[in-house]
């Protein structure tokens, strides 16, 4: 008899007088946790629930194994030995604990603190949704959880939570848990670093402040050890980490809902033009291409800085001096992926399992020129004082909602790219601006890049053959530009001029940069 679930021998005792019942016996309570000396009275107690024995939030959660059992009058959620409402006495009274091993099964509904994960799968937004609708499977949480056994698809003893019930997520290179990282500050010419760190992160409940720019250390290991080991040029290159029948471009072994979901340049985990490829996000992070967000590494761009950023972003907040030679904060995945209504500590990411949205903000503006109502909103989470000249599309004829010191400010009189400037980054700072452009573009367009859009030899602007500068402060958009030259990169100075092209809206012409903007 398995230990946990026997009680302490005792001789059962039955009564044909007074209670007219039995009492100190197995079915009746005498087992580990049970509510021991329960007496059924005979042809009185004709109900019986799961409560009546096991007692009204279930066994001892100090004694359960792993301490982590959930007050639920519903055992048959997770416990083998039941048909409906009708105990099967085969199972449920032959002295041994028997769970059910299927994680999907106990993760249907929401159980005490356990998440219904199931229908997460089955948001707009998933690891799992695909062209076929395919429910989430047990397989499937073994992809990312150690708890999951990916040759049987049940759970393994990482289940139990040694120590204290502690998330255990799987590195998708090797198979193994992941790694704690260590992190070496910018300094110099050098923009920082993440590098493996000895021990698995501690964590019972994933947990990300946004309104802090100091990152968490599980956070940290999440997304360098996991995200962006599965998001990289060889995917899920462990067998461990895929379903059966997955590959390492498809560890889910399904196919994306839409067209373009192609991996990128150097993406050697699915074959050239793949679709449902897992987009290689890793080396739009590089710190050595000419634009990236500051995930992998630091950033210096002395335009984003003071009022030009928001709490905690800003160099005002976090108390240092702003230079050509400083450099700014990190940057989580969740910084950006999110709710659009998340604000202060997440404990939940729809990056996991699913969501309605996966990012916080619309990335990409409507509207020809766009206004309020289809402005781009995730770059305003970061960046501030892009859309602050008044409410309607042309009330900044006169100033440029760039503000002092921008690279662009010679607009005035000009007022139709107001909506542009305004509530349009993605027409400049972009690759295209239509909504229809095929992955990884506009992933690369959100995380960085080293070159002009597209895979030939047109990788620097200005386009054309006589190629000298790259894509800075990620403006790349060659269907609106021919030219693009800050004002000054680094110590270099450039003659700030940008040619625009005729799109419609705004007409032909050079732009003259005013001095400013150093990138």
């Amino acid at each position: 008899m398995d230990p946990w679930s026997s009680g302490t021998p005792s001789v059962p005792t039955y009564s044909r007088s007074g209670s007219i019942g039995c009492t100190a016996t197995y079915c009746h309570g005498q087992f580990k946790n049970g509510q021991t000396g329960k007496t059924v009275v005979w042809a009185q107690d004709t109900t019986l629930t799961c409560n009546s024995c096991h007692g009204t939030a279930g066994p001892n959660p100090a004694t359960a194994p792993g301490g982590s059992h959930p007050a639920n009058a519903t055992c048959a959620t997770c416990h083998l030995g039941y048909t409906g409402t009708t105990v099967v006495a085969a199972t449920h009274i032959n002295g041994l604990l028997e769970v059910s091993t299927d994680c999907t099964g106990c993760h249907t509904g929401t159980q005490g603190t356990r998440r219904a994960i199931v229908p997460e799968f089955a948001l707009a937004w998933s690891h799992k949704k695909s062209a076929a609708g395919q429910a989430v499977t047990k397989f499937d949480c073994a992809v990312c959880h150690m708890e999951g056994d990916p040759t049987t698809g049940n759970t393994t003893a990482a289940h139990q939570g040694t120590p204290g019930g502690n998330i255990n997520l799987r590195d998708p290179d090797l198979g193994t848990e992941i790694t704690n990282v260590a992190y070496t500050a910018a300094g110099g010419a050098s923009a920082g670093s993440y590098a493996p760190a000895a021990g698995s992160p501690a964590f019972t409940q994933f947990s990300r402040n946004l309104g802090s720019a100091t990152l968490e250390p599980a956070v940290q290991a999440i997304m360098i050890n996991q995200c962006l080991k599965c998001h990289d040029a060889n995917g899920a290159n462990s067998a461990l980490a895929r379903v059966p029948g997955g590959t390492a471009g498809k560890p889910f072994n399904t196919t994306k809902v839409g067209a373009g979901y192609l991996g990128s340049t150097g993406n050697t985990a699915c074959a050239t033009g793949t679709d449902g490829c897992v987009t290689n996000v890793n080396a739009s992070f590089a710190t050595t291409n000419s634009s990236y967000h500051p995930v992998l590494g630091q950033q210096n761009n002395w335009y984003s800085k003071l009022t030009r950023m928001v709490a905690p972003w800003n160099a005002a907040t976090r108390g240092v001096t702003v230079n050509i030679t400083s450099w700014g904060p990190r940057l989580s995945c969740w910084d950006c992926h999110a709710l659009p209504a998340d604000t202060g500590t997440i404990t939940r990411t729809v990056t996991a399992h699913g969501g309605a949205s996966t990012l916080r903000g619309t990335a990409t503006a409507t509207g020809n020129p766009p206004v309020v109502g289809g402005a781009v909103t995730l770059c305003n989470k970061c960046h501030a004082m892009y859309n602050t000249c008044g409410s309607a599309a042309d009330a900044c004829a006169t100033n440029t909602s760039h503000g002092a010191q921008s690279a662009f400010s010679s607009d005035t009189g000009r007022s139709e790219k107001e909506g542009f400037l305004r509530y349009g980054c993605n027409k400049c700072h972009s690759s295209s601006y239509t909504t229809a452009v095929l992955r990884p573009i506009r992933a690369q367009d959100s995380h960085g890049f080293d070159r002009l859009p597209g895979t030939g030899t047109d990788a620097m602007w200005p386009t054309g053959a006589t190629e000298t500068r790259k894509p800075f402060a990620f403006i790349r958009n060659t269907q609106m530009f021919s030219n693009h030259q800050p004002a000054r990169v680094g110590a270099t100075t450039y003659t700030p001029t940008c040619v625009h092209l005729s799109d419609g809206v705004c007409n032909s012409r050079t732009e003259t940069y005013s001095a400013g903007g150093t990138f």
